[in-house]
C-alpha cells in the first residue's frame, strides 16, 4: 500500500495499456503464482485489462515476494516496476488491491469528498503514519463520476494504523463501520472506476446470487425435465452422481435441495 493516497490518478503517463506485461519473480512459489493468476482472471472478467506474460517489453510489472504488500500507484518506473506480494499477502483480494494500485488507483478514503462520508480520528493514528490518511485535491485526482464506496477493495479498515486507542476511521453511516476494509473482491464500483479510467467497453461480471425461493435457480427450473433442474427433498442419500446442500428445515419439513 502506498501513502499519500488518492482515489485515482491523473498524472500524465500513469496509465498502462490495457494489455499489461508481467513477470513473476523467482521468489514466488507455486502457491503464490496460482493466487496471482487467479487475481489476473478477475481483471479479465470485470474489465478490458489483460495481464500478459512479458516477452521483450521495456515496461512491465515485476511481481515478487518482497517485504510486505505494496505497489507504486500507476505506471511510474521505466523497466520492471515492482509489485510485492510478501508474507501474509497471498490472497486473491490482496493481490487485486495491489494491482489496482499499479493500474492507477489510490485508497478510497483519500478522495477529496471523503469528509462527507468518514471522519479521520487523527489522535488514534500511529506516529509517523499520518500521511497515509492525507486527502487529495480535485486538481490531482479524479472521482470518475462515482459515489463514495464503503465497500471498495481500496478502503482502509476501521482500525488501520491504529495506535491502540481506538478506530482511525469512523463512517458517517454507522452501518458501514464494520464493512469498510473489504478484502473479499473488488466492488462493483471499483470495477466501474477501472472501466472508466481505461475506457473499457467490457461488461462487469460478478458471481450470480440465486435463491431457492424462486421458481428458477440460475436458469435451472424447478422439477425441470431438462439436463439441469432442482427439487426440494426430505432426505439426502448422497452418492457420486448427486449433490445435496443442507438448508435447514423449512415449514414443510423439507431439509435439502437436490441439484442435478
Amino acid at each position: 500500500m502506498e501513502s499519500n493516497s488518492r482515489s485515482s490518478t491523473l498524472r500524465e503517463g500513469a496509465k498502462w495499456n490495457t494489455s499489461v506485461p508481467y513477470l513473476l519473480g523467482n521468489t514466488l512459489d507455486v502457491h503464490y503464482k496460482g493466487i496471482i493468476l487467479r487475481a489476473f482472471e478477475q481483471f479479465s472478467l470485470k474489465s478490458c485489462i489483460n495481464f500478459i506474460p512479458r516477452q521483450n517489453e521495456n515496461d512491465f510489472i515485476h511481481i515478487q515476494k518482497l517485504g510486505g504488500c505494496f505497489s507504486y500507484v500507476g505506471k511510474k518506473v521505466s523497466g520492471g516496476q515492482n509489485v510485492s506480494i510478501g508474507l501474509k499477502c497471498a490472497f486473491v483480494p490482496i493481490v487485486e488491491h495491489e494491482l489496482l494500485h499499479a493500474l492507477g488507483f489510490f485508497h478510497e478514503q483519500s478522495r477529496y469528498d471523503r469528509d462527507d462520508h468518514v471522519t479521520i480520528i487523527w489522535e488514534n493514528i500511529q506516529e509517523g503514519e499520518e500521511n497515509c490518511f492525507n486527502k487529495a485535491s480535485e486538481d490531482e485526482s479524479s472521482l470518475l463520476n462515482t459515489s463514495y464506496d464503503y465497500t471498495s477493495l481500496m478502503h482502509y479498515k476501521k482500525n488501520e494504523f491504529s495506535n491502540g486507542n481506538g478506530s482511525t476511521i469512523i463512517t458517517k453511516q454507522p452501518e458501514f463501520q464494520d464493512v469498510i476494509g473489504n478484502r473479499i473482491e473488488m466492488s462493483s464500483t471499483d470495477a466501474l472506476e477501472l472501466n472508466r479510467l481505461y475506457q473499457c467497453d467490457a461488461s462487469v461480471s460478478f458471481l450470480d446470487h440465486c435463491s431457492f425461493e424462486d421458481e428458477s435457480l440460475c436458469e435451472m427450473s424447478v422439477c425441470s425435465r431438462s439436463s439441469a433442474g432442482w427439487q426440494r427433498v426430505s432426505r439426502a442419500d448422497g452418492g457420486p452422481h448427486s449433490d445435496h446442500t443442507y438448508l435447514g428445515t423449512d415449514s414443510q419439513g423439507e431439509v435439502s435441495v437436490h441439484v442435478y
